[in-house]
């Protein structure tokens, strides 16, 4: 999920600044309004802050939220668990020791946390309805399994994606010395032939020439590319746009989308079941969610909802959630257990994710392959036919 850095004014006119996670610059401006703030200046962090304290910070809370769940689990005072937590973690003992001062200074959990480094309005609310309900413990609990399977996933992927990575660059660079060092070889022999060299022939040399002559604006064009697509997707109607367009792609698609059904289940579960009132726990949802078409469609649930219309159907009005999510949830408002049902529904739909991305990840490298293959075989025989045109044009000479 995205990081913004915030400038703001606190209600007593303090000055406040730190950071958090919202899908955009408007979800992030709205958590900060309802947290009683003048949000003077939001933008998102940059690539040096985010490697510089989202991922440490993360690590850092999420092994501090594991000690906390079995420290408060088992009774011990919150002064206490702060004091004992993280003791074998440098950041998350750094983390605890930063949060004591601010609770012994009088602040609750939850509003000492708020300035912290991976800690977003979803883990806040979850700690404030423990806060509330007397149940920090079990909110800690909750948080941690969600941040535990949160983690495991993106090892997952990570790990999934290690190879077809590895295979993707050792295709660009064959590909590269083929055409940059390999196929200029042959170009002396071609040299005298012009335009009766086959159309192939000639298009491998001029590309093969290009290559070499542009070669560094090359290296430079995804990084290009993703710049422009940051900067088509910062207008939210195309933002949303791209979301759909993305979830229309055969196999990525329905991954991303089981990958969203499970977090959108997972968050909006847990936070029922901290006993967080469901408009504002559908509101935290659609601001941590992360993909733009859910968000967008979660805000058509949240204004439909309010009129009285009952959570299934708000949600099968959308049209964007699958049936079987639709019918779930009109059982579990049946009998009154929405949360319980939402996160055995977010189990089925990181089942799917499972499925879905080993699919994915099978017909990835074997594509890689078979295209590496293709490209190399049409130079090959670009280059056969070449030497075979001239040969034919020596052997026809008088």
């Amino acid at each position: 999920m995205p990081g913004f850095r915030y400038t703001a004014l606190s209600a007593d006119q303090t000055r406040l600044t730190g950071t958090l996670d919202a899908a955009d610059v408007v979800a992030a401006t709205r958590w900060l309004r309802d947290q009683g703030h003048l949000p003077l200046n939001v933008r998102p962090l940059s690539f040096w802050e985010r490697g510089g304290t989202g991922r440490g910070g993360g690590a850092a809370w999420q092994h501090l939220c594991d000690d906390l769940a079995g420290l408060l689990g088992h009774g011990v005072a919150l002064d206490d668990a702060l004091d004992l937590a993280g003791a074998d973690h440098p950041g998350a003992r750094a983390l605890a020791a930063r949060l004591l001062g601010r609770v012994r200074a009088g602040l609750a959990l939850s509003e000492a946390l708020a300035n912290e480094p991976g800690v977003t309005a979803y883990h806040l609310a979850l700690l404030r309805a423990g806060e509330a309900s007397g149940s920090l413990g079990q909110s800690f609990t909750r948080l941690a399994a969600h941040l535990a399977a949160a983690a495991a996933l993106r090892a997952q992927l990570i790990s999934a994606l290690t190879y077809p990575a590895l295979l993707l660059v050792v295709a660009v660079i064959s590909l590269s010395i083929v055409l940059g060092v390999v196929v200029p070889q042959f170009r002396p022999l071609f040299a005298n032939a012009g335009n009766r060299l086959p159309a192939a022939t000639r298009l491998v040399l001029d590309f093969s020439d290009g290559m070499r002559q542009f070669g560094p604006f090359l290296l430079l064009l995804p990084g290009a590319a993703w710049i422009g697509l940051r900067l088509y997707a910062a207008a939210p109607a195309r933002r949303i746009a791209l979301s759909r367009m993305v979830g229309r792609i055969p196999v990525l698609g329905p991954t991303l989308a089981a990958a969203s059904h499970a977090r959108l289940a997972r968050t909006l579960g847990s936070l029922l079941e901290s006993r967080v009132p469901l408009l504002d726990a559908l509101a935290l949802t659609r601001d941590t969610i992360g993909s733009p078409a859910v968000a967008q469609a979660l805000g058509s649930v949240i204004a439909t909802v309010r009129t009285g219309v009952p959570l299934h159907t708000a949600f099968a009005q959308t049209g964007l959630f699958p049936a079987s999510m639709v019918h779930i949830l009109r059982l579990g408002g049946e009998t009154g257990q929405v949360d319980a049902t939402l996160l055995r529904l977010a189990d089925r739909f990181d089942a799917q994710l499972r499925d879905r991305s080993k699919r994915l990840l099978a017909l990835l490298e074997p594509a890689l392959i078979v295209t590496l293959g293709v490209i190399v075989g049409a130079i090959v025989v670009a280059i056969l036919s070449g030497l075979l045109s001239i040969n034919s044009l020596a052997v026809g000479r008088p």
